[in-house]
């Protein structure tokens, strides 16, 4: 049950933080201290279904996210690479000052995520390519 409680915890953080929303924040939302935000994002305390429910709709997500990629063989290496993951990625935005470069780091990071959902990984250097033409 622990590592359910991290899994879902990270799917919080993940979201929260790629929106850019502190745990302050998402805190006042709930009516909570932003240390149950800490508990709750490092799996130490569980969630409750009201409150991953208001956490969803702060965060304009379906709750069915927090639950799509869990299998039981989810694990805390599984985990752990996600948070790498995300700090390298947070740290590659972090380096550029060029505001430009920036947005379309975004927005070629959401061009990737929206091919591969669709499973449609061959539109992909089209689409690339084509926002390539358009700068």
């Amino acid at each position: 049950m622990i590592i359910f409680n991290e899994y879902i915890g990270n799917q919080i953080k993940l979201r929260r933080r790629s929106l850019g929303i502190t745990q302050e924040e998402l805190s006042a939302y709930l009516g909570v201290a932003f240390q149950q935000i800490q508990k709750y994002e490092n799996g130490k305390n569980r969630v409750s279904a009201g409150s991953l429910l208001l956490i969803s709709q702060f965060l304009n997500i379906n709750i069915a996210y927090f639950f799509e990629k869990y299998t039981a063989n989810s694990s805390e290496k599984s985990i752990k690479q996600n948070n790498r993951d995300f700090k390298n990625f947070t740290k590659l935005y972090n380096q550029n000052d060029n505001e430009k470069i920036r947005k379309l780091t975004i927005e070629i990071s959401k061009m990737i995520l929206n091919c591969f959902r669709k499973n449609e990984k061959q539109n992909l250097c089209k689409t690339i390519h084509k926002n390539r033409r358009d700068s």
